[in-house]
């Protein structure tokens, strides 16, 4: 939080010279939180996206979905259903 609240506006100022020194505190303190929970957060993303079956994967290829439709349809949506049972929302309809 000090650093964010304190180095950034010098960082800023110093190599684009920009100043925020005017704009409101809670920015910085929305800015460090952000930072701090953006690890935790894409941890949990990242077990959920694993957590899903490869099979599931080759599957959608097989069907002839590419790359892109079958992380977008497939994995994706499988994966926020392993979120949400992390959660303890079991919104999925197996």
């Amino acid at each position: 939080l000090f650093l964010i609240f304190y180095g950034l506006p010098k960082l800023l100022l110093l190599t684009l010279n920009i100043n925020i020194n005017d704009w409101q505190k809670s920015i910085f303190v929305v800015i460090a939180l952000s930072l701090l929970f953006a690890s935790n957060l894409a941890e949990v993303f990242k077990s959920a996206y694993l957590s899903v079956d490869g099979g599931q994967r080759e599957a959608a290829l097989m069907v002839g979905l590419s790359e892109w439709q079958a992380l977008s349809r497939d994995i994706t949506t499988n994966s926020c259903c392993c979120f949400a049972k992390f959660c303890q929302y079991d919104c999925c309809i197996n």
